[in-house]
Formats: C-alpha cells, sequence, structure tokens
C-alpha cells in the first residue's frame, strides 16, 4: 500500500510521525512524506530514517499567515494527487484539507491524525476568527476521514462528542522499548549534582517561567531546559532577572536518537503543562513516557491523564497549585529522599514495558489492514 502522509512542519524532531512512517514501512508498506522546506539548507527531496520525504517551499508568506495556509494547501493537494497514494494521512488538522482534496479525488481512503485539540492550541489564543476558521474545517472534513487517530483518551472523547463520529483510536505518543541507556553528563564537572530535567519545545503555557522561578527556592539541584521554540529569549531573560544563571541551562533539542541518554541522566523529570488551556488539559506528551523509559520520575501538573498513570504506576508526583513555592517542596522532598527515588526509578522502569511504541504499533497496523 502506498500511503501519502502530509505534515505543516519540517519533520524535524517529530518523534510520533517518525514511529508511525517506519512502523508502516517495516509492515509493508510505501511511504512519503510531504513536510515543509523553510530554510534553503534542507533537500527538497530525500530518503530520511528510511522514509522518503518531499519539502514543499513556501514564497513570501513570513508574516502573512494565511497566505501561507493557502499556498501550502494547494501545494499539498496537488503533489499528494501526483503521489499516486492509497491513502492520505493528515497529520493534525493545519494538513487535513489538502490530504482531504487528494483523498477525494483520488477516491481513496482518508485518515487524520489529530495530534492536539488543534482549536485549543495557545497560538489561537486571542484569534478568535481564525479559530472559528479551524472549527469549521476540523467539522466539515473530520466526517471524510475513513479512521480518526488521536493521542489521549479525553481527546478521542471530545472530538466524537465534538463532531458526533465515531470514537477516534489512541495511539500513545510512547517511545519504542528500550532498557534504560546510558546516562549523558549534562554537568561533568559536577557529577553528584541532581540534575531537574524539562524536555520538549519551550512555548507558553507549559509551566516554563513557572519552573525556572522555583530555582529560587530549591535548595540542592540544577535545571535544564532542553529544547528549541518560541520561548526562548524570552526564559534566558528570566534566568538573568532572577540571577539563576549557575542553576538554569537552557540547551538546544538533540537529535531523537541522542534524547533518551540525555534523559536517562536526570533525577527528576517535568511536565508543569497549564490546565487552563483545554488542549494542554488533555494532554499525554511525548516527554511522559520518555522519562519512564530512562527510568526518571516525573513531576507534573494535575493535567488527567498524567495524573492518572503517575497514580497508577506510582511514577513521581502531582504538584497543585503549580507555584514556584509548591514546586520546590516536591523537588525537596524527592531529591532529598534517595529510598522513594529509588523506588519511584523501578516502577518507572517497569511501566515502560507496557506503556511503548509496539502495543501502539499493533494497533496502528490493524487500522490500515482494516482500511
Amino acid at each position: 500500500m502506498r500511503i501519502a502522509m502530509f505534515l505543516f512542519h519540517t519533520f524535524h524532531n517529530d518523534h510520533r510521525v517518525l514511529k508511525e512512517a517506519r512502523s508502516l514501512i517495516g509492515a509493508g508498506h510505501e511511504v512519503v512524506l510531504f513536510a515543509l522546506r523553510d530554510a534553503p539548507d534542507l533537500p527538497a527531496e530525500a530518503v530520511e530514517d528510511g522514509i522518503r520525504v518531499v519539502r514543499i517551499r513556501l514564497h513570501g508568506w513570513r508574516r502573512i499567515r494565511k497566505g501561507r495556509y493557502a499556498e501550502y494547501f494547494l501545494r499539498a493537494a496537488w503533489r499528494g494527487l501526483r503521489s499516486g497514494a492509497d491513502v492520505f494521512h493528515a497529520h493534525d488538522l493545519d494538513t487535513l484539507l489538502p490530504a482531504a482534496i487528494a483523498s477525494r479525488l483520488r477516491r481513496r481512503p482518508l485518515v487524520y491524525d489529530a495530534h492536539e485539540l488543534f482549536t485549543e492550541t495557545h497560538f489561537l489564543v486571542g484569534r478568535e476568527r481564525e479559530r472559528r476558521i479551524w472549527a469549521f474545517l476540523e467539522r466539515r472534513l473530520i466526517r471524510l476521514a475513513r479512521r480518526v487517530i488521536t493521542v489521549s483518551e479525553p481527546i478521542a472523547d471530545e472530538l466524537a462528542r465534538r463532531h458526533r463520529i465515531e470514537r477516534p483510536l489512541v495511539l500513545l505518543n510512547c517511545p519504542a522499548y528500550r532498557p534504560a541507556p546510558s546516562p549523558r553528563a549534562f554537568f561533568p564537572d559536577a557529577p553528584g549534582e541532581p540534575v531537574l530535567l524539562c524536555q520538549g519545545y519551550l512555548q507558553k503555557g507549559r509551566g516554563l517561567e513557572v519552573l525556572v522561578g522555583s530555582m529560587r527556592h530549591v535548595r540542592r539541584g540544577r535545571l535544564v531546559l532542553l529544547g528549541d521554540g518560541e520561548m526562548r529569549e524570552e526564559l534566558e531573560r528570566l534566568v538573568g532577572i532572577l540571577r539563576l544563571e549557575k542553576r538554569v541551562s537552557i540547551r538546544p533539542a538533540v537529535p531523537i536518537e541522542e534524547l533518551p541518554g540525555w534523559t536517562a541522566s536526570a533525577t527528576l523529570g517535568f511536565l508543569l503543562y497549564s490546565t487552563a488551556s483545554l488542549n494542554f488539559l488533555y494532554a499525554l506528551p511525548n516527554k511522559f513516557f520518555e522519562y519512564l523509559m530512562a527510568g526518571v520520575p516525573v513531576v507534573s501538573s494535575p493535567i488527567p491523564e498524567v495524573a492518572r498513570l503517575i497514580g497508577e504506576h506510582e511514577v513521581g508526583c502531582v504538584v497543585d497549585p503549580v507555584t514556584p513555592e509548591t514546586v520546590a517542596r516536591e523537588v525537596d522532598r524527592l531529591v532529598e529522599d534517595a529510598e522513594l527515588r529509588k523506588r519511584l526509578r523501578e516502577n518507572c522502569l517497569s511501566a515502560a514495558r507496557f506503556l511503548h511504541w509496539g502495543v501502539e504499533e499493533a494497533k496502528l497496523l490493524e487500522l490500515y489492514a482494516s482500511l
């Protein structure tokens, strides 16, 4: 089966797309991925991680979002039509329109993979007209999909309720199972210093300002923010204002294959998403499972799915309310209790034997067999 996937970014460090494509290729399918070519050094076409990636160059729309989307929709739909695909797989709502156009004209199945509750994302805050446009597109196009996939149980329930569709299949954002890797040292000069890690995209709503602020109160440890994103400069300024340069390190994202070793060096992993946004409230991010796979106890805000799994498997703690002081108290408690940390670490590694991509892969392949 030939599968055309659509993605509205460059395909850089997208764990979910990479895992799904690799799984389908491993099952004997052919996958072509249509992504963005936002930088001249990116190849227009290449085979990356065994996946044929075709990048679409957009022109002159840096400050005009609507024009950028319109050009992408047209170019991606045309590329999809020419691909001769048997299935069209839209990764998130911002690629659903071109995938749906190609699917309808080719009379081939459409799969909609909702990576998040898109109409509730942070970038649509204060853009009500734009949010209504995206909501309209999802409402009209989701029914054209033969199957819908998403990342968490609450998002599956919400999409089914909103659009009166069959409940989407949940494919968790778990990494492939592997034994805990050898750790890479963030601070070789201080091997005994606790490492407090928050990995992932640096954006509003993820509690990063609170986490940085908590380091004024934490007794022992250094904080590492590992990732790229829109908040990087703002967080660097905050670190300077609070005079925390010796206690907070902001580092760029690392390649996917290197990430487990860096994660494994952490004493604690953080996931402090805001509960004010429905998208964050219903989230179940990659990083949660990456922490478990590396044996790193999790400190989380009270988002329901993460809190449920923390309680079910005893792999960390939930902070509520999330303030610099409450976060610092939990950090101090865990850092100072070596026996508790050891038990939580063992529980993380045990949970990872059940929460891994092999389980989700089987569900994905079964879905494709049914198309």
